[in-house]
C-alpha cells in the first residue's frame, strides 16, 4: 500500500532514577523493527548503546538537584513500513536517600569492638570515640558505602556532652569519627548530618546515649 503498512511503538514508562546507574529503555514497534532513540534534553541525559541494548545516562557533571530527562523513541520504517508516530517519556534524575548508622564505641573498656547503647556505661569527665558511617538507603545503590563524606557531629545537650574533635577513619571502610566528652548525668544527645552534593541528598541522625555514673 501507499506510504507502507502503519506501525505503533509501545513505550512504557520510566521511573524516577536516583543518579549512578543507567536506566535501561525498552520501546518496542508493533513491526518488531529496531527502535531508535533520542535524548530531548541532551544537556541533562544521553543515550548509551542506541543501536542495542539501550540505556539513558546523567550527563556528567551531574546536574544540581533533581533534573527531569526526556527521552524520545522512533521507528523511520522500511520498504514495507511506514514511519510510526514517535513516543517520548520523562523520569527524573533524584538525589540519592542516604542513611547514617552511628555506632556506639566506648574507648573506656579498652575493646575495639562495637557495642549498643545500652551495653555500655558512659561516665561524666570522660571522653569517648563514636564513629558513623553514611550508606545509600534505598533504590539501586542500597547498601553501598558512600566514600570519602565527613559528616558532622553536633551536640544537642551542651551542658551534658560536648564533641571535641570529627575527623574521617578508614576501619576498612570510611568512617566519621567523634571524640564526645561527657560533663554530667543525664542523657547525651549527639546529631550527626550529611550536608548532601549534587548526587547524594542531604540526611542527619541523632545518637543518644545516657551519662549514668
Amino acid at each position: 500500500p501507499i506510504g507502507g503498512t502503519a506501525q505503533t511503538i509501545t513505550f512504557p514508562a520510566l521511573i524516577d532514577r536516583e543518579f549512578g546507574s543507567a536506566h535501561p529503555l525498552s520501546a518496542t514497534a508493533s513491526s518488531k523493527l529496531a527502535i531508535t532513540y533520542k535524548s530531548l534534553t541532551p544537556n541533562v541525559c544521553y543515550i548509551l548503546y542506541p543501536s542495542s541494548g539501550a540505556s539513558v545516562q546523567a550527563v556528567p557533571p551531574t546536574p544540581v538537584g533533581n533534573t527531569t530527562c526526556t527521552v524520545e523513541a522512533s521507528q523511520p520504517g522500511n520498504a514495507t513500513y511506514a514511519a510510526a508516530t514517535p513516543v517520548s517519556r520523562s523520569f527524573v534524575w533524584k538525589k540519592a536517600p542516604m542513611i547514617i548508622t552511628p555506632y556506639y564505641s566506648s574507648n573506656a573498656t579498652r575493646n575495639s569492638g562495637l557495642y549498643a547503647t545500652n551495653s555500655v556505661t558512659y561516665a561524666a569527665g570522660t571522653s569517648y570515640n563514636f564513629i558513623s558511617s553514611l550508606l545509600y538507603s534505598s533504590g539501586q545503590n542500597s547498601g553501598l558505602a558512600s566514600i570519602g563524606h565527613l559528616l558532622s557531629a553536633v551536640s544537642l545537650t551542651p551542658t551534658v556532652c560536648s564533641v571535641e574533635a570529627v575527623a574521617i577513619q578508614d576501619r576498612g571502610s570510611l568512617f566519621t569519627w567523634a571524640s564526645v566528652k561527657m560533663l554530667q548525668k543525664s542523657t547525651c544527645t549527639v546529631r550527626w548530618s550529611f550536608a548532601g552534593t549534587d548526587t547524594r541528598a542531604a540526611t542527619s541522625r541523632d545518637m543518644s546515649v545516657l551519662v549514668s555514673k
